[in-house]
């Protein structure tokens, strides 16, 4: 009776629910100009004919309204619960981790449920799985993922490397579920097909589902979404929090499409490489040579995006700049998403695919998974609903399998 007179007394005292929104907005422009420029404040949602949509919260709203020369027209509000502790200490706050998705989503994975899915998956193959860690949130949270190999790992690193990254922005969920369950599928595809079987002797894959563990959490907080894209550093002389960490990422760091105000969703950071989460990142590929290929997972508009993205420029080696646009055009014929230069959507400095690939020479590829573009306006691209997981992973496998077809010599698809 005292422990749960103390239960009570913790949720009426120190945790209060309060209402905050966000603004469905929509942005028209008359070039592509005008939409590299805009993606130096906000997030472009999607691009429709005009007309740009996206989320803002009411501070980047007005930050966009003190712009002279835009007219962003309010769509609609959507409140969303926000948790605030009034104390040291919140039962709220230490049952954050366990707080599931909306009822109608109850088949995504939470951090919890994802962690207990890969343990299971590395228990049920263990002959060719291995867990690992990649790191630690800013909040403190493990960063797990696993390897997977025919043979083992005792030659992992003389054996050419794929490795798939999910989850870099909060609210693209379906972005963990992909790479999660892409696992799956590479293990049935092991015990049922002998040719998979022998190219995964020669090759290794690296999954990690959720590189923004903490985001992701308070992104569904309270059971109601919260459009947050950040991850949940604080930011030193600032009431704001979270970094962008697809604009964090050094290579040609900060040299547009990325804000240095705290308060965007675009907030590049301080610095390059401020972030704890895509830190794991770099040091994981560096101290990996054996990595040829990326998938770096994100929501929405069905694009297949290649380097570069910091500049409307080609890749200066010609016979790389064919490989891509050859490999990306052959992958969009399994997932029916458009294959393009990363800028043609628009520009954005900071990214894993451009420091991937300036930096070690990667062949980094973003999948921006489903919906389009035109079904996802206004931000409902991000919570697409759950029924949509199973087909968007059956889409991506021979995708998957075409890339690590070519993980050792990714220039051989000119041949």
């Amino acid at each position: 009776m005292k422990l749960l007179k103390l239960f009570l007394i913790l949720i009426s005292c120190q945790s209060t629910i309060y209402a905050q929104s966000v603004y469905q907005v929509e942005i028209p422009f008359q070039s592509q100009s005008e939409v590299d420029d805009l993606a130096n404040y906000i997030h472009i949602d999607s691009i429709n004919a005009n007309n740009i949509s996206t989320v803002l919260t009411k501070d980047e709203l007005k930050d966009l309204q003190n712009i002279d020369g835009l007219n962003p027209t309010i769509v609609g509000e959507v409140s969303t619960a926000v948790q605030s502790s009034t104390g040291i200490f919140s039962l709220f706050d230490f049952l954050a981790d366990t707080l599931e998705f909306p009822t109608r989503d109850a088949d995504y994975h939470t951090y919890d449920e994802v962690n207990v899915e890969l343990n299971k998956l590395v228990k049920e193959n263990s002959k060719h799985m291995q867990l690992f860690e990649l790191g630690k949130s800013y909040e403190g949270r493990k960063q797990l993922g696993v390897k997977i190999s025919y043979d083992g790992f005792a030659n992992e690193l003389s054996k050419p490397a794929l490795v798939m990254f999910g989850t870099h922005h909060a609210r693209e969920h379906l972005s963990t579920e992909v790479p999660l369950l892409m696992i799956q599928k590479i293990s049935d595809l092991m015990k049922q097909d002998v040719d998979f079987r022998d190219l995964m002797r020669k090759r290794v894959i690296y999954v990690v589902p959720l590189i923004n563990p903490d985001g992701a959490i308070h992104d569904i907080k309270d059971g109601v979404y919260k459009f947050w894209r950040k991850n949940r550093s604080k930011i030193k002389d600032s009431k704001h929090v979270g970094v962008d960490l697809n604009r964090n990422y050094g290579y040609k760091w900060g040299t547009g499409g990325s804000s240095s105000n705290p308060r965007s969703s675009v907030y590049k950071g301080e610095k390059a490489f401020t972030e704890p989460e895509i830190l794991s990142v770099k040091k994981f590929v560096e101290s990996h040579k054996n990595i040829k290929t990326m998938i770096s997972f994100h929501t929405y508009s069905e694009l297949i995006l290649y380097p570069w993205g910091h500049s409307k420029s080609k890749i200066a080696k010609t016979d790389d700049q064919k490989a891509f646009v050859e490999m990306a055009n052959q992958m969009s014929k399994w997932n029916n998403y458009k294959p393009m230069q990363a800028s043609g959507l628009y520009v954005a400095s900071g990214d894993t695919c451009d420091w991937a690939y300036g930096e070690h020479g990667v062949f980094c590829f973003t999948f921006e998974l489903s919906p389009t573009a035109a079904k996802g306006m206004f931000g409902l691209g991000f919570y697409p609903g759950d029924e949509i997981i199973q087909s968007v992973v059956d889409a991506n496998i021979d995708p998957v399998v075409y890339l690590l077809e070519n993980t050792a010599e990714p220039l051989k698809v000119l041949e």
